[in-house]
């Protein structure tokens, strides 16, 4: 259900749409239904430890500029979130670490930081 997904984001061209809840995320392009990407059945690469991505609640979402990556948080530790990223085309989800923000660097004056991370 719509209401119960608390995740929302839309790339910078706009043809992307997340949507995510306890233990799940959905995407949906211009045309065409929403999917489910991950679910408490995804392996996740590189994990350790904290809560299950099953019963935790998704926030945080931010895709890559060039909308292959979707980055998000989910509850994980105690005083922090993981950082999660899904590559879209093959459906890879990685833990990347814990994290309580995270902020995709669009645009900067160095071009070589344009899709990096801050955290």
């Amino acid at each position: 259900m719509v209401a119960e997904r608390e995740a929302v984001c839309v790339s910078r061209s706009g043809a992307l749409r997340a949507n995510g809840g306890v233990g799940e995320l959905w995407l949906s392009r211009e045309a065409g239904p929403a999917k489910r990407i991950v679910d408490g059945r995804t392996k996740v690469l590189y994990e350790r430890g904290g809560t299950p991505l099953s019963k935790a609640g998704i926030h945080g979402c931010s895709f890559s500029p060039d909308e292959r990556s979707l980055y998000f948080l989910a509850d994980k530790y105690g005083t922090s979130a993981g950082l999660y990223e899904v590559i879209l085309d093959k459906g890879t989800l990685i833990f990347l670490g814990a994290a309580n923000a995270l902020r995709v660097v669009n645009t900067c004056s160095d071009p070589a930081l344009v899709g990096t991370l801050a955290i």
